[in-house]
């Protein structure tokens, strides 16, 4: 089943890289929506199987960039 959900992360996220990280992980899951800056930190719309979104949060929150403090 396809699935949507937003998720916002906080912390040191933006300027080091986080973004381009963001987008190369959903290419690789095959995902799809968007990753952007706001006030809070960053947000990502991801669409893809329950399963497959999952694993992708888990794959962000286990390898982020090295400069990044979720």
């Amino acid at each position: 089943m396809i699935v949507a959900r937003e998720i916002r992360m906080e912390g040191v996220v933006q300027g080091v890289g986080f973004r381009p990280f963001v987008f190369r992980l959903a290419q690789e899951y095959g995902i799809k929506g968007w990753v952007l800056n706001s006030s809070e930190g960053v947000t990502i719309w991801a669409e893809a199987g329950d399963e497959v979104v999952d694993a992708f949060y888990k794959a962000i929150l286990d390898h982020p960039p090295k400069l990044a403090m979720i």
